[in-house]
């Protein structure tokens, strides 16, 4: 069974994203036409997907009876013709140019034509066939309520209960147009530091995985040869495709994919990179595992996360509390979890790097995504936190509401063994 997932791109009227599940194409309508000119328009794709399903059966062919086929291509073309069985009507007539290199006999050749109609495509648009549609109404939820403080009993039912990757995807698609605005992602300074310990080189092929809205893979893309930006959620990669092109950005592909389940060969990247966004990963060392499986030896992985405290409530509360902003929060690993990890992959800790970063809570609630009754109680738990995660959290208040507060960050650059 053949299927793919067609996704409408935040803040655009017609372009959407197409996507089964590993790979993606943007599809659009050119500007006349009221869309944006982003990508091959419907008719387009149609017309790319026969010539090249065309293509590669011919080459499929030409390998098997070994023939000198050294090179193909294949023009699709649709035009219109008024229609035999009624003159006042037009048809719509496909026709396929194929031109070949190689030394062919006639027979050969024949054969190549013969073969351009026996494509699976072909016959998807030739044979007949039964379609069906369905319409799936999807209700809006309204989230269960949070609690009101952190040790309330909402939030300790919540903790060690993991989000599912259809929660944490519908979670960033409903956000990924905040994420690709958010001036903290776009241009934080800890994007400085990255760079620094990724030390890009230009013969570089990077994984950028959990990507969001792509800001850490463009930053790195002017730097190497090529990036690859991967995400659990179809919107993001619509994000990251959007702001590339409107960057334009040329060596860097994104597709959407899970980051514990990385479908590239082994030893594929010279560096892979993630930032901020492991504490939403539902199995971490596995995650961890596959970046070392995809990285060649030698190869560079440079993370950097939320970073828990070692002691241990001011661990609970800081978790508890992007729990209570973020149901698909799992967790923030303290410094000493994240070399232990790492060690286990056989990825060496080479260098690290600790910041402290300040959030506006205004901002950092609303990016949330939660329903306005939802943010007030966050709010609360800033408002009944104790003196001592008042001080080491920096929090600062406008009378009982707070209005910053500060978290550690650690960025880590590990080589593969």
């Amino acid at each position: 069974m053949k299927s793919v997932t067609v996704s409408l791109v935040h803040g655009c009227k017609y372009q959407h994203q197409i996507s089964n599940g590993t790979h993606s194409v943007v599809t659009d309508v050119d500007v006349k036409s009221g869309g944006n000119g982003g990508g091959l328009d419907p008719k387009e794709l149609a017309l790319g997907a026969l010539g090249g399903c065309i293509a590669m059966t011919v080459i499929m062919v030409a390998t098997r009876k070994k023939w000198d086929l050294k090179r193909l291509s294949v023009t699709v073309t649709q035009t219109e013709e008024a229609d035999p069985a009624d003159a006042s009507k037009k048809r719509l007539v496909v026709s396929e140019e194929l031109e070949v290199e190689g030394n062919l006999t006639q027979q050969e050749l024949d054969d190549i034509k013969a073969t351009a109609s026996k494509c699976p495509v072909y016959k998807l648009m030739t044979e007949s066939k039964r379609m069906e549609s369905t319409v799936k109404h999807v209700v809006p939820v309204t989230p269960a309520p949070a609690s009101a403080t952190i040790d309330s009993t909402a939030v300790n039912q919540a903790r060690g209960l993991m989000p599912t990757k259809e929660e944490t995807a519908r979670q960033f698609g409903r956000t990924a147009h905040a994420y690709a605005e958010s001036a903290g992602h776009a241009h934080g300074s800890d994007l400085g530091i990255l760079l620094k310990l990724l030390d890009p080189k230009p013969a570089m092929v990077v994984l950028d995985i959990a990507t969001g809205a792509g800001h850490t893979a463009m930053a790195v893309a002017p730097f190497v040869h090529a990036v690859v930006a991967t995400d659990l959620t179809p919107e993001m990669i619509g994000e990251t495709l959007r702001l590339t092109a409107q960057k334009g950005i040329t060596n860097l592909t994104a597709q959407v994919a899970d980051a514990e389940d990385l479908r590239f060969a082994d030893a594929s990247f010279d560096a892979v990179t993630v930032r901020i966004a492991p504490h939403h990963f539902g199995n971490i060392e596995k995650a961890i595992a596959e970046v070392a499986r995809v990285l060649r030896p030698g190869g560079v992985f440079v993370v950097e996360d939320s970073c828990a405290p070692e002691a241990h409530r001011q661990d609970r509360f800081i978790n508890d509390l992007e729990k209570l902003r973020d149901p698909t929060h799992v967790r923030s690993y303290t410094k000493r979890e994240w070399k232990a990890m790492l060690a286990k992959a056989g990825l060496a800790v080479a260098r690290v790097r600790n910041y402290r970063k300040q959030h506006d809570v205004a901002d950092w609630v609303k990016r949330s995504g939660l329903p306005e009754a939802d943010q007030a109680k966050v709010f609360e738990a800033f408002t009944q936190a104790p003196a001592w995660a008042r001080k080491q959290f920096s929090i600062t208040y406008d009378g009982d509401r707070a209005l910053t507060y500060s978290d550690d960050k650690v960025i880590l650059r590990a080589v593969k063994r």
